[in-house]
């Protein structure tokens, strides 16, 4: 985070004024205007971490540092405007590393997963080595933790109180996530948190998919600032039309831009009130297919234009985070983030300059990011009351054999929505198991936040596993340790197996582990570079393949079916849980001989 100081002022006043000369020039490049929508020539002059001045550089001393951009483009760096950065299983640092090549200078986060682990001490501490780094992370508060109360287990707690010094935070900008249900049902805590952010003037940020209605009426009515949720071009409409401003999310799972962004190429919006986010991106996805530069080329391929794509990760989204004064245009005062690329189509990236450093040319990084030494209690965070043995996930009714109708958590590719399905399950020695048949599986949560010892499980239908078991200590929101499996005993070995990594992933197939990763930093990040973690993934996703799963992202599906802020159902070491009604639910419907 760069912020202004009274020297820093003058130094850039007195560049612009041509009393002091600049460091570092970008020059003869066709500047991208993100204001007017125009493109034309000019250099750029800056001094410091800062623009001082988008004109001609008459020339200057030999120390001046000049860049030819002859022939190129000269773009503000990208922002993204609603990512969580611990689904890409990187530290803070080692994003960095991942994004700044692809033109990525800012993030809007809300480190909520970190805060579920950790609470505010291990947010404030990731905001703290981001200040070290030169992407610029800038802060949603989450809005309450846990999303459940009573309903899940957590490692910290985050009420009004944890909000109010968090907001109060430089890197602050809003509330995050704001979940309908919890909103529609008038959570007291929550509108504490609302009204409180109303009167620190920061935004509310949404949470609201499949809203229509007087239903998202209501939910508009709590001054819900943006949305991120959005399907469809239909729903994205409905949100612009009532001012919740749409963020269009390509994720690595949630992949909704070739629908929503036709509410531009079809419905011809006021594009400045659209932005592109991730919301959920992979590490592998990170380093294969890029980050923003990757949604302004979908956008572009999409049919919108290339400026106004480029306004949407720009421009747009500082405006409306309101930190448009310091970050999204090539403007003077504002931070030296620039971009060279060489056409606006495939948005090639020749340079990127981030706070008026070179960070990236030649095709490599130029800059170090260090690792910080963390603290210990950030690296055991699996606390168990014991290890998991095959008992521990039977489902047992009152009759030894026949047929049980049981709820399903329904998953399907391309969404993060759940189904609630029944189906119906044999009933073996008065235990109901897994059909593989149906592809429906047993899926089951550990808690590992105070080794409580409690387990809850649930079928899921949708991953395709034909053997084996695969488990993670990413589960939201609640990131207790969680697994699927055909059979007990596999469920037992993975879960053990994240026991004695202090958390990570791993994949197991008739007592052999296939596969697995440690992921030390609160059971959720690896201080691994980017293209190690890569290889590691694609070893869990071909381990995961082998097994019978064809979906695109097995992970982070399998770390979103717990989740409790998207229907239909999600579940956590307490049990099954409605999602709308807010309430844990019998897994078992009915049996019968």
């Amino acid at each position: 985070m760069v912020l202004r100081d009274l020297g820093s002022i003058i130094n850039v006043l007195n560049a612009a004024l041509g009393k002091e000369p600049p460091d570092l020039v970008i020059e003869g490049g066709n500047i991208v205007n993100v204001y007017t929508g125009e493109v034309y020539r000019s250099d750029v002059l800056i001094k410091g971490s800062y623009i001082a001045k988008v004109g001609k550089f008459k020339g200057g001393p030999s120390g001046v540092k000049v860049i030819n951009a002859s022939g190129k483009f000269v773009v503000p760096g990208f922002i993204d405007g609603h990512i969580h950065i611990e689904s890409s299983l990187l530290s803070i640092p080692r994003f960095a590393e991942a994004v700044l090549p692809h033109g990525t200078t800012s993030v809007v986060t809300d480190l909520h997963e970190i805060g579920i682990v950790l609470g505010l001490r291990g947010i404030r501490f990731m905001l703290d080595i981001a200040r070290k780094t030169p992407l610029k992370v800038f802060l949603m508060v989450p809005s309450h933790i846990p999303f459940m109360p009573g309903l899940e287990t957590v490692g910290s707690e985050f009420g009004v109180k944890e909000i109010e010094e968090a907001l109060g935070w430089d890197e602050s900008v809003a509330l995050s996530e704001v979940v309908a249900a919890q909103l529609l049902g008038l959570h007291e805590e929550l509108l504490k948190s609302i009204e409180l952010t109303f009167r620190m003037r920061k935004l509310v940020e949404g949470h609201g998919p499949a809203l229509t209605g007087g239903v998202l009426q209501a939910f508009a009515t709590a001054g819900i600032a943006s949305d991120h949720e959005s399907v469809s071009c239909e729903e994205g409409l409905e949100k612009l039309r009532l001012g919740i401003e749409l963020m269009v999310r390509e994720g690595s799972v949630a992949t909704n831009l070739s629908e929503v962004i036709k509410v531009v190429t079809q419905r011809h919006v006021d594009v400045s009130k659209v932005m592109l986010v991730s919301d959920d991106v992979s590490c592998i996805d990170l380093v294969t297919l890029g980050h923003m530069d990757y949604k302004v080329r979908r956008a572009v391929e999409e049919g919108v234009d290339p400026v106004k794509a480029i306004q949407m990760v720009t421009i747009n989204t500082a405006k409306h985070f309101r930190i448009d004064d310091v970050v999204g245009s090539i403007a003077p005062g504002r931070i030296a983030d620039l971009v060279i690329v060489n056409n606006l189509r495939d948005l090639t990236i020749d340079t990127v300059v981030a706070s008026g450093e070179v960070v990236f040319s030649g095709g490599r990084l130029t800059t170090s990011i260090p690792e910080p030494e963390y603290p210990e209690e950030f690296l055991k965070t699996i606390r168990v009351k014991r290890r998991v043995l095959p008992e521990d996930f039977k489902v047992r009714i009152p009759v030894r054999d026949g047929i049980a109708r049981v709820r399903v958590i329904g998953v399907r590719d391309g969404t993060l929505l759940k189904d609630a399905l029944v189906d119906e399950l044999k009933v073996v020695n008065g235990e109901v198991v897994p059909d593989v048949a149906k592809d429906v599986l047993k899926v089951a949560v550990i808690e590992r936040h105070k080794a409580t010892g409690n387990v809850g499980i649930g079928f899921v239908k949708g991953f395709g596993i034909k053997e084996g078991a695969l488990g993670t200590t990413i589960a939201h929101d609640h990131h207790n340790i969680t697994v699927i499996a055909v059979n007990d005993e596999d469920a037992a070995l993975a879960t053990n197996t994240l026991i004695d990594l202090s958390g990570g992933i791993a994949v197991v197939r008739n007592g052999e582990v296939l596969s697995k990763i440690k992921l030390p930093i609160a059971g959720l990040l690896s201080h691994e570079p980017p293209h190690k973690v890569k290889e590691e993934m694609k070893a869990i996703y071909s381990s995961i393949r082998d097994l019978g799963c064809k979906l695109r992202d097995p992970i982070i599906h399998l770390s979103f079916i717990t989740a409790t802020a998207i229907p239909a159902y999600g579940i956590s070491d307490k049990g099954l849980i409605d999602v709308m009604e807010r309430k844990v639910v019998d897994i078992v419907v009915e049996y019968r001989d």
